[in-house]
């Protein structure tokens, strides 16, 4: 009963306050909802992986701080059986919203998912610029297809070669390996000094 009625209390301001409504113009500018934003955070574990003293929830835990190692669900700990540190959607429409104040690396993991400075969040920020944002958005999208136009000529020179095992890894997974960089970029440069001669 003691927890319907405090349900509706808000939690008490610690964390960084952010310009309301600020995260959901970013998260607008670069198409991201509130599960996009939790996915890609918990995904490219950008919140510290790493289990110092202290308490876990429900659950204390006195062993020697360790850098985490993820169970094969990404949920848990191998080396202490600890919760590994993730943030829900739930967690995102609420920092969003102003209802929940981030911490520090929250917020940082945060400015990484919206490829933003902390400094865009925070009160007095001003609203995203949508024309730099644009400029921005098109250099990395030419950016992004001059490296796959780069991989695909990489993969069919190792096609060439005989050796498609240069750019899969070991369950099938494309991998542009070091070994075929380098064999690349050596066709490359004998290729340009045959045309120079």
């Amino acid at each position: 009963m003691a927890q319907a009625a405090n349900a509706g209390i808000p939690r008490p301001a610690s964390g960084i306050g952010l310009e309301p409504g600020r995260m959901i113009e970013w998260m607008n500018v670069r198409a991201l909802g509130f599960p996009d934003v939790a996915r890609l955070i918990t995904g490219r574990r950008l919140l510290p992986l790493r289990h110092t003293r202290g308490r876990s929830g429900a659950r204390p835990w006195s062993g020697e701080p360790h850098d985490v190692v993820p169970s094969r669900d990404r949920k848990t700990c191998t080396a202490c059986g600890r919760p590994v540190a993730a943030i829900t959607t739930d967690g995102v429409t609420k920092i969003a919203n102003g209802q929940r104040n981030p911490r520090a690396p929250t917020l940082r993991a945060i400015c990484a998912v919206l490829d933003i400075d902390r400094a865009a969040l925070l009160p007095g920020a001003p609203p995203p610029d949508l024309e730099a944002e644009a400029r921005r958005q098109a250099d990395r999208d030419a950016a992004r297809r001059e490296q796959e136009e780069q991989e695909a000529a990489m993969t069919a020179f190792a096609d060439a070669l005989g050796h498609p095992e240069l750019y899969r890894d070991s369950i099938g997974r494309r991998r542009i390996s070091a070994e075929l960089r380098r064999l690349y970029a050596e066709y490359q440069a004998s290729r340009e000094a045959v045309l120079a001669s």
